[in-house]
């Protein structure tokens, strides 16, 4: 989580979908039991999408 909070950017969109994609993919089927693993990568997912929006965001007010 750390690392991928610290990622700054620039985000192209066509690699933060992607990226996302292969986040909210399981590689391998889950355990009953085994939501840690689901949860860190939910929690990934949106921490990559928090900072692409945030770059998003910067761009469209220096635009204006």
């Amino acid at each position: 989580m750390e690392v991928i909070e610290a990622m700054k950017g620039p985000f192209a969109p066509v690699a933060v979908k992607r990226a996302i994609a292969q986040l909210l993919r399981p590689t391998q089927t889950l355990l009953a039991g085994d939501t840690q693993a689901e949860l860190f990568r939910v929690q990934a997912a949106y921490a990559l999408l928090d900072t692409y929006f945030g770059q998003v965001d910067r761009d469209w007010k220096n635009d204006v």
